[in-house]
């Protein structure tokens, strides 16, 4: 972040796909300190793991090579000793191998975990500012150099004092050592080794876990956006906001025109005199409900008119709130099973011949069976839900009986403990049952909870019966007043 650009410029918390930019270039937080301390307990893993091996295997070399230095090198450096030289140092490569291995996983996977093991070409790219003294100047001296220098003191330091420490603490045995023999001496110099090598991974991963945390917070104060970096980033995501309008008027206008010209299809235009048309389509010979191809408000039914009336659709406008319902309830291209709604007692569909309407439509006005089907279900559903709330209330009331029940013997076990000879014994059983009303009481909770569960279904099963009533009893209230307009034109 350069000085220009400072924190306070940029309050937002970085998107994720900020930060998926910064990988790409290769900016990720890395610890170096915890890669260290990640090693260090790869070497005691591997050390747990392969230490009699590896002692066996190295000791077996160091006594053969030494016992016998004249003989191994006479048959090493003649002709053919390289078959030799390779069996002996065969399996000390291996043992190191495996030594470094071992590590090595532990840190690839480390890395994996933090995502660190990243190519970026970005990286190799040629730029003058590596090679630049300011730059330079500014990386060594800044406040990161200034961190990574005091954090190398700090860790040295306290390495330092660590090993000062320990070697004063073992300083007794190790002077003694000078006079024990030699196998002694090694068992002796590995478990200094081992338990130093575990107190400087402690520390290590106490630093490595601090250098990450920082790492970490420098990278997200690195990549904090501002909010025209937020406003562009959402532009690229999702697309200029004034496109997107102009791609949504021009959508608009394709569908205005399309729905324009069904108009001409109609065989009736419903409007009031200012504000609403609907151009609807219904074919006498099939019967059916109308089908509404067109519907609008202000400027748009005005076209709709307009287009009508140069097609020589019929336009019937019977009163001001006729059209309203059908554009409410109505999407263009579908049908409705109900009336069609409308003011003063004309119906627009029915033409000069109301008594062919008539006979036609009564016999799509009827009330919808289906909707009867419906209502029988849900009573029945209704009926159902009930079953689980009864059976949960007593579950419920059982389990109530049985605390109190419980409570009551207990309340007697104590009164009786006064008895010394009976105490213990009472005592023992009182708290017996103090532990079986607790799981009663466990009980009893999901016992209420499966009870409000059932009750709540049920509410739900009533509440759509109620509804499909409803909706039964408009239905036949609209077939009965369709009924009547239909004979008052008989």
């Amino acid at each position: 972040m350069s000085e220009a650009e400072k924190p306070a410029d940029k309050p937002h918390e970085p998107t994720p796909r900020k930060l998926e930019d910064a990988r790409k270039k290769g900016e990720i937080p890395r610890s170096a300190d915890l890669n260290t301390a990640v090693t260090y307990g790869g070497f005691l893993l591997a050390g747990a793991m392969l230490a009699p091996w590896l002692v066996q295997t190295l000791g077996d070399l160091m006594r053969a090579s030494l016992g016998q230095a004249d003989r191994m090198a006479a048959v090493i450096l003649a002709p053919g000793g390289t078959t030799t030289a390779a069996a002996v140092i065969g399996p000390v490569i291996l043992a190191l191998g495996a030594l470094i291995t071992v590590p090595a996983g532990v840190l690839l996977v480390t890395l994996f975990g933090q995502r660190g093991l990243l190519f970026s070409p970005a990286k190799l790219e040629p730029k003058l500012s590596r090679i630049s003294p300011i730059s330079n100047a500014q990386q060594k001296y800044g406040a990161q150099g200034l961190f990574q220098f005091a954090k190398s003191a700090v860790k040295l330091s306290v390495v330092s004092l660590l090993l000062a420490l320990y070697l004063w603490a073992r300083a007794e045995p190790i002077m003694t050592s000078i006079y024990a023999a030699p196998g002694q001496v090694m068992l002796l110099l590995g478990r200094l080794v081992l338990d130093f090598l575990i107190a400087v991974t402690g520390m290590s991963a106490v630093i490595g876990g601090i250098d990450w945390l920082w790492e970490w917070q420098q990278h997200q104060t690195k990549n904090r956006m501002s909010r025209q970096e937020l406003m562009d980033e959402a532009k690229t995501a999702e697309g200029d906001p004034h496109m997107k309008q102009e791609r949504r008027q021009r959508g608009q206008a394709i569908a205005m025109n399309r729905m324009l010209g069904d108009v001409p299809k109609a065989d009736v235009v419903i409007v009031n005199p200012t504000h609403y048309a609907v151009a609807l389509q219904w074919d006498r010979a099939r019967g059916g409900v109308p089908i509404c191809l067109a519907k609008g408000v202000d400027s748009i039914a005005a076209r709709i008119r307009e287009r009508a009336a140069e097609a020589g659709v019929p336009i019937f406008s019977d009163s001001p709130d006729g059209p309203r319902p059908l554009c409410r309830d109505r999407d263009r291209g579908g049908d409705r099973t109900g009336p069609l709604p409308g003011g003063g007692g004309g119906d627009p569909l029915c033409g000069s011949d109301a008594s062919e309407g008539a006979a036609e439509g009564a016999s799509v006005k009827r009330p919808d069976p289906r909707l009867e089907q419906l209502c029988a279900v849900s009573r029945l559903l209704a009926d159902c839900a009930q079953a689980p709330v009864t059976a949960a209330r007593t579950a419920r009331d059982i389990i109530k009986g049985r605390i109190e029940a419980m409570a009551a013997h207990r309340r007697q076990l104590m009164q009786s403990a006064t008895d010394p000879v009976l105490a213990a014994t009472m005592l023992a059983q009182a708290e017996r049952l103090r532990q079986a009303q607790a799981r009663e009481m466990m009980a009893l909770a999901r016992a209420e909870a499966r009870l409000a569960t059932a009750q709540k279904a049920a509410a739900r099963a009533v509440g759509r019966k109620h509804a499909l009533a409803e909706l039964q009893r408009k239905d036949v209230a609209r077939h009965k007043r369709h009924a009547a307009r239909r004979r008052n034109y008989g």
